[in-house]
């Protein structure tokens, strides 16, 4: 894998503040001026423990892939070095749109952003199925981390992803499942949930519920959120999807993915809809 190494002053005047740049809590995205087929994301962290353990998720990522052959992960193609310090990777450009701007664009057809969350689905799907000694995850499952670029959909944040012994991020979804008691998931020593397929899932409900009601049901109560899944099952939505959002807080059952369900979602009829987006009546 390729590394570029800079002091600090030489990347100021390769990369200068008038470039445009994509700022996440995480990291920057620069464009770089040499190169319109790549670009730099430079992580905010100044830990260098925490740097190194990014730094050994991406090597673990160029050994997975090697094998897994994940077209849709975006990966890196190079490593960053500024004052002799792991900083950042070398990116493919997804010259795409983001899917949070799509997915609940009302003025885009139901069913083409449907199709891109079911693209989601599928990308997780793989990841889940690769050889179980990568123990592999997402991790951080939400909108902002996929694009879409000519109708395929790409993972654009794959330095989260979960592998043999790293850690992955806790994302918001699962920040406010820690609050909730909720004994079924892992948590560490900080009482932080830990990332795994079973978080997977249960993030990619949250999207797709999402979705469907045009509000966040991840900081509902349960009670609250059983009684919404209700009134889908009893306006016609399939009962299989509904049990497979159910799951996510049973913690007698391992989390039941909806991807196999998701295709009943295709023509619903406006009334269904308008059920679906009534959270609270």
């Amino acid at each position: 894998m390729e590394e570029l190494r800079f002091t600090m002053d030489e990347f100021k005047k390769m990369i200068p503040k008038h470039f445009e740049h994509v700022i996440h809590t995480e990291s920057n995205l620069y464009e770089i001026p040499t190169n319109d087929k790549e670009v730099f994301k430079i992580y905010n962290i100044n830990n260098k423990r925490l740097l190194n353990k990014k730094l050994k998720t991406i090597k673990y990522l160029y050994e997975f892939n090697k094998e897994e052959h994940i077209e849709e992960l975006v990966l890196a193609n190079g490593l960053i070095y500024i004052d002799n310090l792991f900083a950042g990777e070398i990116l493919p450009k997804i010259d795409g749109i983001n899917t949070s701007k799509i997915l609940y664009d009302k003025s885009i057809d139901f069913n083409k952003r449907l199709e891109i969350l079911k693209k989601i689905g599928i990308i997780l799907d793989k990841i889940h199925k690769s050889n179980p000694k990568y123990n592999a995850s997402f991790t951080d499952v939400h909108p902002d981390n996929f694009m879409v670029k000519d109708d395929k959909v790409y993972a654009v944040d794959s330095s989260s992803i979960k592998l043999y012994d790293s850690e992955g991020v806790v994302n918001f979804y699962l920040s406010q499942l820690g609050t909730m008691n909720v004994c079924k998931y892992d948590i560490d020593y900080a009482k932080d949930i830990i990332p795994s397929k079973e978080t997977d899932i249960y993030c990619y409900i949250m999207m797709i519920l999402k979705f469907l009601s045009g509000f966040d049901l991840h900081v509902v109560s349960f009670n609250r959120y059983n009684q919404y899944l209700d009134k889908l099952a009893n306006n016609g939505f399939d009962i299989n999807l509904i049990n497979s959002f159910r799951s996510i807080y049973d913690e007698n059952i391992d989390n039941i993915d909806p991807l196999p369900y998701i295709d009943t979602l295709f023509n619903i009829d406006d009334k269904k809809l308008s059920i679906a987006k009534r959270v609270f009546n």
